[in-house]
């Protein structure tokens, strides 16, 4: 990375340091029920991950593990946050694992919520594809990238009262029009070089990293026996809860507090 790129954050409370990322396409206010209820034992930062949100998008990155880690890390040290919990959800996980890895020093307990985990690209991006609700020719190509600047940027606000509640229900007007905060390049290189990673299974299978890691039953980014493989990883605890989606934080943030404070 060749600037120090320093992710948006918002901070509240006091007390030890718990920070949160969110997944893909996701912003701080993803997060927003549950840092004020921890704020109130805890000095809780959460961030937008680079390429999303109010974090720089520059295009001459690849989004890589190496720019997130290095954005995160710069931002976290010019914050002063030496020592944490690291809670991620869904992409933003796949970060929180590979940051414990390579600074193990500094984190202090890993929580990783809705992981997409996939042993191979094609499985990865199958699931993608499907879990969007969109058409293929909408996610990549040419045209992808003329609706993204249309849906996105130029017609940001319509497309979020109508578009994204109809691909994501129940979503809160907010959340659903954070969603829209990337740009085509950020959103496609995040997604080929971290979600669709090859070594991503590799690196959770493989971890000593004390890590927990909980889902909902019915999430459909989840594939069960990839969970099942990890549980032989005896770093690894994983928990389920019923009746529960991909956007478990959201629909229960209870399940969240309790594990922290556990």
């Amino acid at each position: 990375m060749k600037d120090q790129l320093l992710l948006s954050y918002h901070q509240k409370g006091s007390g030890e340091d718990i920070v949160l990322l969110p997944g893909m396409l996701a912003t701080t206010n993803f997060w927003k029920v549950i840092q004020k209820k921890l704020s109130t034992k805890y000095k809780v930062t959460s961030l937008d991950l680079l390429g999303f949100g109010l974090s720089p998008k520059p295009d001459n990155i690849d989004y890589s593990y190496q720019d997130h880690l290095e954005s995160l890390n710069n931002t976290l040290t010019h914050l002063n946050i030496q020592k944490f919990t690291l809670v991620g959800h869904s992409m933003g996980g796949l970060i929180a694992l590979n940051y414990a890895k390579a600074y193990p020093n500094k984190v202090k307990k890993l929580f990783i919520i809705s992981p997409p985990l996939f042993t191979t690209p094609k499985e990865a991006s199958q699931n993608i594809n499907a879990y969007s609700g969109l058409p293929k020719i909408l996610l990549e190509g040419i045209i992808a990238q003329i609706a993204c600047k249309i849906f996105c940027q130029t017609l940001r606000p319509l497309t979020a009262l109508i578009l994204m509640p109809f691909l994501f229900k129940n979503l809160d007007k907010q959340i659903a029009y954070d969603s829209l905060l990337h740009t085509y390049n950020s959103y496609y290189k995040n997604r080929i070089n971290i979600i669709e990673n090859k070594n991503n299974f590799t690196n959770f299978q493989k971890t000593k990293i004390p890590l927990t890691i909980i889902y909902g039953e019915n999430d459909s980014r989840i594939i069960k026996k990839n969970l099942t493989l990890l549980s032989k990883n005896s770093h690894i605890k994983i928990k389920s809860h019923p009746n529960l989606t991909h956007q478990l934080p959201l629909e229960n943030p209870e399940i969240i507090l309790n594990l922290i404070d556990s």
